[in-house]
């Protein structure tokens, strides 16, 4: 399974591997493991959870790798308050 780093602009705040996709549809996913910069965003993703999150500049990439060109963006839907630590996942849309 691969690992994934996600960023946030420049700053690198989790991982996660890549634990569900969908080729015909180009969409992968999986749950986030946050690192203490999430933290510092978080009421940013969770107020934004159900619009656009393109103010964050979320990019997902193999670790040390170049970004993937997720043409329908990058989206971390945490619903951590409700579900706990497994609550937060990365979805990742528009990839080849």
């Amino acid at each position: 399974m691969p690992r994934f780093e996600v960023l946030a602009g420049p700053t690198l705040i989790g991982y996660f591997d890549l634990e569900l996709g969908d080729a015909a549809m180009g969409s992968a996913a999986g749950m986030l493991s946050p690192l203490p910069a999430h933290f510092a965003i978080q009421a940013d993703i969770i107020a934004a959870r159900e619009d656009s999150q393109v103010h964050l500049s979320l990019v997902v990439r193999p670790i040390g790798g170049q970004a993937l060109p997720a043409r329908g963006g990058v989206q971390i839907l945490d619903y951590s308050q409700e579900l706990g630590g497994e609550g937060i996942e990365v979805h990742v849309l528009g990839v080849g």
